[in-house]
């Protein structure tokens, strides 16, 4: 049976902001897209566009999830973060709140080519509804690739955030290398 719809994996925990100004924990999905699917197509499409003009890494996410779409050749695997809680028939790109493309290097190994945080929401954007969110997707991937390496090759301003979520530097390299415990 194919599955024409976004997959839902698993539950995830960020944090919101509640009217007293603390943050306390607040249930999202973690869900992968199908790249068979116009519809999560699109809705990454969307994302895309209201995340920012230009090259970002949403952009760059939508152009190879697109291009798996039309050449009908998986590469990689797309993931997101949304506040969607069921209906996953219909993405609601306002609902989203992070997407991430993982390509499979070999068995052992997924490397992280792209993971964006919507930018209202990001560790940069001062008066953020919501918190962690970019650790509640890595914490995820982790989690659904527990017997894997996961690699990435970090901007200068997401290092800080790596390796406080356990990502260390691969020698001899700009990449960083998250491994699983076993």
């Amino acid at each position: 049976m194919i599955n024409f719809k976004a997959n839902y994996i698993s539950d995830a925990v960020i944090k919101r902001r509640s009217p007293d100004n603390t943050f306390k924990d607040y249930n999202v999905s973690f869900i992968e897209f199908n790249s068979a699917n116009p519809r999560d197509v699109f809705a990454i499409k969307d994302v895309a566009g209201q995340w920012g003009c230009g090259e970002t890494f949403a952009r760059s996410i939508f152009n190879d999830i697109q291009e798996e779409y039309y050449a009908g050749k998986k590469s990689s695997q797309y993931f997101g973060i949304t506040k969607q809680r069921k209906s996953f028939e219909t993405l609601l790109p306002d609902e989203i709140l992070a997407l991430a493309e993982l390509k499979n290097i070999y068995d052992k190994r997924k490397e992280l080519l792209f993971l964006q945080v919507n930018p209202e929401e990001n560790m940069f954007a001062g008066e953020a509804v919501y918190k962690r969110i970019g650790t509640a997707i890595l914490n995820s991937l982790k989690t659904l690739f527990n017997d894997k390496e996961i690699i990435l090759k970090p901007v200068e301003s997401a290092i800080n955030f790596y390796k406080a979520n356990q990502f260390v530097p691969l020698e001899f390299t700009s990449k960083f290398i998250w491994r699983p415990k076993l």
